[in-house]
């Protein structure tokens, strides 16, 4: 992948996230584009991780001047945040930053939209009013994150067909529908919309296709060609292979529930589930791995791991592999409410730690080991959910 349709340089994209976690996905997606379109895309990619180490900042910087768009998610931490605002307000080409510090996001320019600090005195217009429906509202976690999603869905049926400022906005609302799905097909169409709303340079027509919806809800195993949205197709799928798990024929010692990300399974980064999962099943454990989507984990909970209520087994043990607190995520933890679910659950809880922000070299490295921000979010928020027996299973190469 080397050249476009039309002779010139591949297209030049940027990507900054937590933890690099897309990165496979977003590759697979810059190659279903080229077999798609013949439009060639050079992904570079840059995590929290890999620039809280100082050394790629002057790199970051030089990719950021000669690229086409400029796309980040999930980005936090001032020592992080204020260095990367500075790149990305002198940077040239489109950026749009969601989900991530303010600081970041206002840094937001795609056509005619560039976000901006709320000015009180000034008096709202129209597009002003519609990014004020977007703000959080106060209350519950879960209800609040679908009253968000459901705005999204609808503001974005309506706008896209709006020319000027208006589309831009819905550029920048679908962003986040392309990446909560982030599939590498949903991927390959919300690069195939970037290019062809803003980077003038590819003559190629591309289509414009909003992203595919995913369950927010379901059951992951490895062997199976998809996610299971519902208990029953499961179970189906557990009987059909001669594994059921549950009858006079059960076939395991045990249960054991595995909490992971729906981006994860979306992006197919699951190697290593994949092998935690299999190896725990060679013991005689049923794996029943299972994601909640909006940072709110307690659906997996309720509809897959509870036996009143999934119409499956209950489980044996929790495992919470995602590294981050069941309900809120890393930035809005709220522990009373997950405290609630786990104790209707009753059964142990053990944290599993992804290194998502630090090397495994560090850490092998460092006297201390888990580095301040591991630590916050790995061991401390979990802990106040009631998680024990923190145990690192997962982590980053210098080569990843």
């Amino acid at each position: 992948m080397t050249t476009q349709t039309n002779g010139t340089e591949p297209l030049r994209f940027v990507y900054i996230t937590m933890d690099g976690g897309h990165n496979a996905a977003v590759r697979e997606a810059a190659r279903l584009l080229y077999e798609a379109h013949g439009v060639a895309l050079h992904p570079s990619f840059y995590s929290v991780t890999q620039l809280c180490g100082g050394d790629l900042w002057d790199r970051f910087e030089a990719d950021v001047q000669r690229a086409d768009f400029v796309f980040g998610c999930m980005i936090f931490g001032e020592e992080t945040v204020r260095p990367m605002q500075r790149i990305l307000q002198a940077a040239s080409a489109p950026v749009c930053i969601i989900t991530s510090n303010p600081a970041l996001i206002y840094c937001t320019r795609i056509g005619g939209l560039e976000l901006k600090p709320p000015d009180e005195n000034e008096e709202p217009g129209l597009l002003k009013k519609w990014m004020q429906r977007l703000r959080p509202k106060k209350g519950d976690g879960k209800s609040e994150a679908y009253r968000q999603t459901a705005l999204v869905k609808n503001l974005t049926k309506l706008m896209k067909y709006v020319p000027g400022k208006m589309r831009d906005l819905h550029t920048f609302i679908a962003m986040h529908n392309y990446w909560l799905h982030s599939s590498p097909e949903n991927l390959k169409r919300m690069m195939a919309l970037l290019i062809q709303r803003y980077v003038p340079r590819c003559e190629v027509d591309l289509p414009t296709q909003d992203a595919l919806e995913y369950p927010d809800a379901a059951i992951y195993h490895p062997d199976a060609d998809a996610p299971f949205p519902d208990a029953a197709s499961y179970r189906r799928w557990r009987a059909e292979r001669g594994t059921p798990v549950d009858g006079a024929d059960r076939a395991w010692h045990g249960s054991a529930g595995l909490l992971t990300q729906r981006a994860i399974i979306l992006s197919e980064n699951t190697p290593h589930l994949d092998a935690l999962i299999r190896a725990t099943e060679a013991q005689g454990i049923e794996v029943r791995t299972s994601y909640s989507a909006m940072l709110d984990f307690r659906p997996a909970l309720t509809e897959f791991m509870d036996g009143d209520k999934s119409g499956l087994p209950k489980v044996d043990l929790v495992m919470n592999s995602m590294g981050f607190p069941l309900v809120g995520g890393p930035a809005g933890s709220r522990p009373d409410q997950a405290v609630e679910a786990l104790r209707a659950l009753d059964v142990g809880y053990l944290d599993l730690i992804p290194l998502g922000f630090q090397h495994v070299e560090e850490w092998q490295a460092d006297e201390v080991g888990l580095n301040p921000m591991q630590v916050a979010m790995n061991i401390a928020l979990p802990e106040l959910d009631g998680g024990t027996e923190p145990v690192i299973y997962g982590c980053l190469l210098y080569t990843s």
